[in-house]
């Protein structure tokens, strides 16, 4: 049986859902930030440095922290599906020199 402790622990645990333990990381936490196709990633990395791009033209007393800004630009950059978008480009830039 349940003490009511317990289960008021489990009621609080419950609102606590964004920020995720890092798995083999003592340090800190992740969080998850879903997008639904690429070209809406593409949308927020390039409206990201936007605002770094302003907070920093605008660098009087700017409340922008662009580093923190740019270090989750950094996060967000799918560099393997870049990697996969240059294979299938030399695969079809192979293709055409054969036609």
């Amino acid at each position: 049986m349940e003490t009511k402790e317990t289960k008021s622990l489990e009621d609080i645990k419950q609102y606590f859902s964004v920020l995720k333990r890092a798995s083999g990381n003592n340090e800190g936490c992740k969080t998850e930030t879903k997008f639904s196709t690429y070209y809406e990633l593409g949308c927020m990395i390039n409206n990201m440095l936007k605002l770094c791009v302003l907070g920093l033209e605008n660098d009087n007393n700017s409340s922008i922290n662009v580093g923190l800004v740019l270090e989750h630009v950094i996060e967000l950059f799918p560099l393997d599906e870049f990697e996969l978008l240059d294979k299938i480009n030399q695969q079809f830039a192979g293709e055409s020199s054969l036609v």
